[in-house]
């Protein structure tokens, strides 16, 4: 029996030929050799520029907020102070304020009632004559001295709104000057000018103990107090 052998010669020159280009072209030259090393290096030297870069940002960054960590948590302390000492220091002007102004008002009251409690009286009467129109009948009460010295006025006043039957006006020794009673069938009212200015005095020093604690007592305070002794004194002599 005779076989035939088959073989494809053009088949094999071309997978011949192509082994050989790739075995030519697996073959690196020195210069091929040289370029792929500057590559890679120049490709490292990048890389590790950025990387240098990247760590070096973030380490100065660190020491950054570590410097700014370091310089707040020394300058807590002396900021409390600041605000500490501003506090103080404004507690300290509001309570020299206030024994300034207790101390002029001790002072300037006794003159002020002296002076002006006749008129403050008079001007309250006639308010409270608006008030009490349409009342049948309305008793004034006031100071001798008041009254000797408010009554024509007053008695002018009433004899126009109420008549001058329906007005009473009466001196009470038991009145300090500037104070009045006005009464009438229902109701009645009272005003001090002492009174008032007693108020605006217990006013300024409870604000003035208050303050007391955390102002201290300096110059001020024993000013006002020789003041309110020297007031009190001047009242009673009056």
């Amino acid at each position: 029996m005779n076989s035939v052998y088959h073989r494809d010669f053009d088949t094999e020159l071309e997978d011949e030929a192509r082994a050989a280009a790739r075995a030519l072209a697996a073959v690196y030259t020195p210069d091929d050799l040289s370029a792929a090393a500057e590559s890679a290096a120049r490709i490292a030297h990048e890389r590790g520029l950025a990387e240098g870069h990247a760590a070096g940002e973030a380490e100065a960054l660190g020491r950054i907020e570590a410097r700014r960590a370091a310089a707040l948590e020394a300058l807590m302390p002396r900021l409390d102070r600041m605000l500490a000492d501003r506090l103080a220091h404004r507690a300290a002007l509001e309570g020299q304020l206030l024994d300034f102004a207790l101390s002029v008002c001790e002072r300037v009251f006794p003159e002020f009632i002296a002076q002006r409690s006749a008129a403050a009286a008079a001007e309250e009467i006639r308010r409270l004559i608006g008030l009490a129109l349409g009342r049948p009948r309305l008793r004034i009460r006031l100071s001798p001295a008041t009254r000797d010295l408010m009554a024509p006025e007053l008695q002018a006043l009433t004899a126009e709104r109420l008549g001058a039957q329906q007005t009473e006006i009466v001196a009470d020794p038991s009145l300090a000057p500037g104070n009045a009673h006005v009464s009438w069938e229902d109701g009645f009212a009272e005003y001090s000018y002492a009174d008032v200015c007693d108020a605006i005095l217990d006013a300024l020093k409870d604000a003035a103990a208050l303050l007391a604690p955390t102002s201290g007592a300096g110059p001020a305070n024993a000013s006002a107090s020789a003041s309110a002794s020297e007031t009190s004194s001047t009242k009673k002599a009056t």
